[in-house]
């Protein structure tokens, strides 16, 4: 009896560790949904060699673990309906038991900021979480994760949430709208995998291999490192490199250096103010000191006392300086509001130089609203937003605090890469923010993506449609100054040549002052008209005007649409944002009608047209041309006249 203890104990400990190995990916979970019509692939790690059966809706199927301990079998396809059990059983009687599955429609909700929003921050909020009952509408919110290569599992999620009262405000609203109206119109669960995280950038949502096919991101992807401590060196030492002043070896010097109205700050990175540092000039995950300089003129002498200086919101700590004498210096998260000393300004040229700290590892810079970054007394009212000059201080500490965009991969590798191959009809994209001073580079990722997403799930060319990018006022950009958001609206509406893909259109419900507009669902219903039309093959409108052709005669322009069958209309009394330009690539608001199905336009002043713009600006909202289904006409222009983002590259 004394030696059985032993030998129960082994057997004991050997059937816990059996039952420890096996597991299932983490994507799948109780309350789940799983595609219809189609193979479906489930997969999990067990004890090397073990045999693993899965038992679903009728269907029994057996396989091996590998010497690694990974497994993998697939379901034939299914039908529609639930609710089922999934059962899980590994050779020591191993059992696990997954409830409440549903077959139906499986839709991953990807990109950034927009996609990942949720419910409860959008638009009727209230209204819309009180009627939200589709208990066969599933969610999951994968949670944020980097990786220097493929992970094999996700690190965590939210689990499978059913759509209720209680918990669709953590729903990705563009997801949520999206799978409503799936719903409606076909009647079948439907599942979100909502993957999406805020501010992410295209490339690291690459692979390393799709970059390597790229000409202008092969040179990062062969720099990646294998680990994240040599990954922030990096960093480290090119930002070291970026911004070296030769002139500056201590903090002193570096005073009074960057804050000389005489320097020559022409070389230096161009910052948008406000805006966070993170977005711009390879400064993602830095933490430390970054000097900004603004150079504006006064010509009226008789007002040059009584102003005060607003800079908006900082997080942690600046030095503001005026000509370069010290005006202000605060501590702490707040507007900075300063008082101008009578007699520092001058006519003609004046020098502000702001020495911004940030000791977070998040949202450092000169942020806030637009309005509240100024130089005003009761006669004068300089608006400073816009583009300024930065170089950040080397002689202040740095850190870096790694973050989804500090290199290409990161993102594919931890969070889209584990769920490969779970079995999808198609994704949804908001993604192009972050992107949009590459915007003409976008025209080659983008494509990019989804070929390389098609690619590693070999589905086939499943549905990819995606959100084009809302109205925001960036920057101010437009057909004078150049727009990088317009650019970027293009290269989105350029990649509707690859196959089975579908672009909303998004313009007409943005928000001037606010990057993330709260009209989601309108967003969401203009996602499923393709989804509808494309994946599910119901006859749907589902595109406003595209613009297809042009031609001149006399002084005017005629323009011809498709998807525009239905006819075309404007909203509103008159049509608008559209711009013209002859030789001289000037461009003047023009007149626009809309004359048997399509929109003749002219300008006084430009006699000759060679190119038409519409809706060409970072704020995009003087468009109203829609098509009879109430649909909107897409951004475009006709020449290809070089824009201002074709030599931004991704380093």
């Amino acid at each position: 009896m004394r030696r059985s203890i032993p030998l129960l104990t082994a057997l004991l400990l050997a059937a816990l560790s059996s039952s420890a190995q096996l597991r299932l990916a983490k994507i799948f979970g109780s309350g789940m949904v799983l595609q219809q019509n189609a193979p479906v692939p489930v997969w999990g790690w067990a004890r090397a060699g073990e045999k693993i059966t899965v038992s679903f809706a009728d269907q029994k199927k057996s396989v091996r673990a590998n010497k690694n301990g990974k497994w993998m079998l697939r379901l034939e396809p299914l039908l529609a309906g639930g609710p089922f059990s999934l059962e899980l059983t590994g050779e020591d009687n191993a059992i696990n038991v997954l409830k409440d599955v549903y077959v139906g429609e499986v839709w991953v909700c990807s990109g950034q900021s927009n996609m990942e929003w949720d419910v409860g921050s959008s638009a009727n909020a209230e209204s819309e979480i009180k009627e939200a009952n589709y208990p066969t509408i599933r969610h999951i919110k994968i949670g944020t994760d980097l990786a220097l290569s493929p992970k094999e599992d996700i690190e965590r999620t939210s689990g499978w949430q059913v759509c209720s009262p209680a918990t669709v405000g953590g729903f990705s609203a563009v997801g949520y709208f999206f799978a409503r109206e799936l719903q409606k119109k076909l009647k079948v669960p439907v599942g979100l995998i909502n993957n999406a995280w805020g501010g992410s950038q295209l490339e690291s949502w690459l692979s390393k291999e799709a970059m390597l096919t790229h000409p202008d991101l092969i040179k990062a992807a062969n720099e990646l490192p294998a680990d994240f401590e040599t990954l922030t060196q990096q960093i480290e030492t090119k930002i070291k490199q970026q911004y070296a002043h030769a002139d500056v070896k201590t903090p002193t010097d570096e005073t009074q250096f960057f804050t000389s109205p005489l320097l020559d700050e022409s070389k230096w990175q161009t910052f948008g103010v406000p805006g966070s540092w993170e977005w711009q000039n390879n400064l993602t995950g830095f933490t430390g000191t970054v000097w900004f300089r603004k150079t504006f003129e006064l010509s009226d002498e008789k007002n040059l006392d009584n102003f005060k200086l607003g800079l908006g919101l900082i997080n942690s700590a600046d030095q503001t300086y005026l000509n370069g004498t010290l005006i202000g210096s605060t501590t702490g998260e707040t507007k900075r509001l300063y008082d101008v000393p009578k007699g520092l300004l001058k006519v003609g040229k004046n020098v502000i130089a702001s020495r911004v700290s940030c000791d977070r590892d998040w949202i450092g810079g000169i942020n806030g609203n637009r309005q509240d970054v100024f130089l005003r007394n009761d006669a004068v009212d300089i608006p400073l937003h816009g583009d300024w000059k930065g170089a950040v201080s080397v002689t202040a500490p740095m850190k870096i605090v790694l973050h989804h965009n500090n290199a290409g991969t990161l993102l594919f590798n931890a969070m889209l890469a584990p769920l490969i191959p779970y079995a999808i009809q198609g994704v949804l994209w908001y993604q192009g923010e972050a992107n949009a001073g590459r915007a003409f580079q976008y025209r080659s990722s983008f494509p990019l993506l989804i070929k390389d997403w098609r690619k590693h799930w070999a589905q086939g060319d499943f549905s990819f449609l995606y959100a084009q990018l809302s109205s925001f006022d960036a920057g101010g950009g437009n057909s004078k100054k150049g727009s990088g958001w317009a650019e970027l609206r293009e290269a989105q509406a350029f990649t509707l040549a690859l196959p089975n893909t579908g672009m909303a259109v998004t313009t007409d419900i943005g928000e001037s002052g606010d990057i993330h507009p709260k009209n989601k669902l309108d967003v969401g219903k203009r996602l499923a008209m393709p989804a509808l039309a494309l994946s599910y093959g119901l006859k749907t409108p589902y595109s406003g005007p595209t613009y297809n052709s042009f031609k001149t005669y006399n002084n005017k322009a005629e323009l011809q649409f498709d998807y525009a069958a239905s006819g075309l209309m404007a909203k509103g009394s008159t049509l608008g944002g559209f711009e013209v330009a002859g030789a001289d690539k000037v461009f003047y608001a023009a007149k626009a009608d809309i004359v048997a199905n399509k929109v003749v336009v002219s300008s006084e002043r430009v006699p000759k047209i060679l190119s038409v713009r519409y809706n060409w600006a970072d704020d995009a909202k003087e468009g109203n041309l829609y098509n009879r289904n109430g649909l909107p006409a897409a951004p475009f222009r006709t020449d290809s006249w070089a824009g201002v983002t074709g030599q931004n590259k991704f380093q």
